[in-house]
């Protein structure tokens, strides 16, 4: 509806994919210091698969371009 209560109808397609074709990504909620989540995208980067990504494991976030992002810490990186 619009501003004056008159059924509008979406854009046919409702969805246009963009150019390249959809890419499917992973969203996962990050837990930061004081009980502060966040959505990020997910970059799994090294993993092999979704299969690879657990509750609880290791996330570094970033700002991205639109939303947040969360890559794995390597064990390195987490030694450190």
């Amino acid at each position: 509806m619009d501003l004056d209560g008159a059924a509008v109808r979406p854009k046919s397609p409702p969805y246009q994919p963009p150019p390249g074709g959809f890419v499917p990504f992973a969203v996962g909620y990050v837990e930061l210091a004081e009980d502060v989540r966040v959505a990020a995208v997910l970059d799994l980067g090294e993993l092999d698969s979704l299969d690879d990504i657990r509750i609880g494991m290791p996330l570094s976030v970033a700002a991205g371009p639109g939303v947040p992002r969360a890559r794995p810490i390597t064990p390195a990186e987490e030694r450190s």
